[in-house]
């Protein structure tokens, strides 16, 4: 049996954040009313690059990652 599922979507603009060699794109609301959990799969696009993701803590806050290779696809400066 298959189901069609409605995928939930937040649209927002923010600052990235870096800390020492870690950098991550903040998420400014909690992501458990919109995605049903926490770590929730993502699909984020900075700059017109699209990547998947996973919304994770970051001490109290929620945040996506931001791996040096997908900055750099975003053409990004370090």
């Amino acid at each position: 049996m298959c189901q069609n599922m409605r995928m939930s979507s937040k649209t927002y603009k923010t600052e990235i954040v870096r800390e020492d060699s870690m950098c991550y794109i903040p998420v400014p609301f909690d992501p458990r009313p919109v995605f049903g959990k926490v770590r929730a799969p993502v699909t984020v696009t900075v700059n017109g690059y699209t990547y998947r993701s996973t919304i994770a803590p970051m001490g109290g806050a929620a945040g996506i990652p931001l791996r040096k290779s997908n900055r750099e696809a975003a053409g990004l400066d370090a």
